[in-house]
């Protein structure tokens, strides 16, 4: 009904004396345009828990996988730190290396270090969130932590990361006379002939007189400790703020 005819109708009702039909009529037609309202604004709605519903189950993935990675990061970090501590055990007691010659040559392997404790978040659904404003569908407390989680843990992992730029470069110019590419191939060698042990026996041996007789790379192995240790405990920190938002988004109920 077009806005002429109505007004036409209302003309017609009140030259005809019928007022109270033509107060029906209007009635009816709010009342019509009102429940047209009410399901349009009902449908938004169950379209925005959906989409809601769709964002958290992504959002979630997402927080596992990072979870997933930073715990195997930790993990990693650990081994690094026993490795350097072997490394720091050997330079006073040169027995040691005979304990377990593979695990040494290792340990220096790992002291040409590389950071990378799950050190990137996955955020493809938090910048979709961002750039099509549908951050407005996530419910507050969840979008509070997803918030922290990206914003100031990114903050401290890009000055993390700063902070540690050239490590590796450095750890391999400081270890590039300790031990060689010859001792990595008997570290993972994967035969345990008698021939084998021996030889790498004698690789572990040789690479601790190495180390010993290397100042440069005994000091950076107190400075690796320490930025090991940094690594851990900054992933620590970040696997707390994401193990915060998974809790939030498994217990989110519409």
């Amino acid at each position: 009904m077009n806005t002429v005819s109505i007004f036409g109708r209302i003309l017609a009702y009140i030259k005809a004396g019928q007022l109270k039909l033509m107060l029906l009529e209007l009635l009816i037609v709010a009342a019509g345009i009102f429940l047209g309202f009410q399901v349009d604004k009902w449908y938004e709605h169950r379209q925005d828990l959906e989409k809601t519903d769709e964002y958290i189950e992504r959002l979630l993935t997402n927080i596992n996988f990072d979870i997933k990675a930073m715990e195997q990061g930790i993990a990693t970090t650990g081994e690094r730190v026993d490795y350097t501590q072997l490394l720091f055990d050997s330079l006073s007691d040169p027995e040691i290396v005979y304990d377990d010659p593979v695990a040494y040559i290792r340990a220096l392997e790992f002291a040409s270090y590389k950071w990378g404790a799950g050190s990137t978040a996955n955020d493809s659904t938090y910048v979709e969130l961002l750039n099509t404003g549908d951050m407005a569908l996530i419910p507050p407390d969840i979008r509070d932590s997803l918030y922290i989680y990206h914003l100031s843990v990114k903050d401290r992992l890009d000055h993390f990361i700063t902070a540690i730029a050239g490590v590796q470069e450095e750890s391999q110019k400081r270890f590039a006379n300790v031990y060689g590419y010859g001792d990595l191939e008997l570290a993972y060698a994967g035969d345990s002939s008698q021939d084998i042990i021996e030889a790498q026996n004698m690789a572990a041996a040789s690479a601790a007189d190495r180390l010993r007789s290397n100042p440069l790379a005994i000091d950076w192995l107190s400075q690796l400790r320490r930025i090991q240790r940094a690594e851990r405990r900054q992933t620590e920190i970040r696997l707390a703020l994401a193990t915060d938002l998974a809790e939030r988004l498994i217990a989110y109920d519409r």
